[in-house]
């Protein structure tokens, strides 16, 4: 995973971001439904839901303005359904991207929004 952070991302302020690996197909479909803000009120809930890191993996982090990432190097078991991005911005919006676990990715965080692509070199 490759992190490009703006400078004067998220009003100035630190973000937190969870990358999520999920195993279950259902869990996988529900998560998809959720705005990063609602991840983040209840994230605390599904890992009490699913203890044992058979449904989901979270990775967290919190990265501030313009700061430099290095290269981020995720574990991933085989029976992955999909990864998905969260990242709690201040303003309003879903902040939610679905990447593939099994593929490197490139996240560039913006002031008030990121995308997901594929690295470049």
């Amino acid at each position: 995973m490759y992190v490009n952070i703006a400078p004067k991302i998220n009003s100035d302020n630190p973000l937190p971001v969870d990358v999520v690996w999920v195993y279950d197909e259902e869990l996988l479909k529900e998560l998809l439904k959720l705005s990063a803000k609602a991840w983040f009120e209840k994230k605390e809930q599904f890992k009490r839901d699913f203890p044992s890191n058979e449904a989901f993996e979270v990775w967290p982090w919190e990265w501030t303005p313009g700061q430099k990432v290095a290269v981020q190097k995720i574990p991933i078991k085989a029976k992955s359904k999909g990864g998905i991005i969260f990242a709690n911005y201040l303003i309003d919006g879903d902040h939610r991207a679905r990447v593939d676990p099994a593929q490197d990715f490139q996240i560039d965080f913006s002031k008030e929004s990121f995308s997901v692509k594929e690295p470049e070199d």
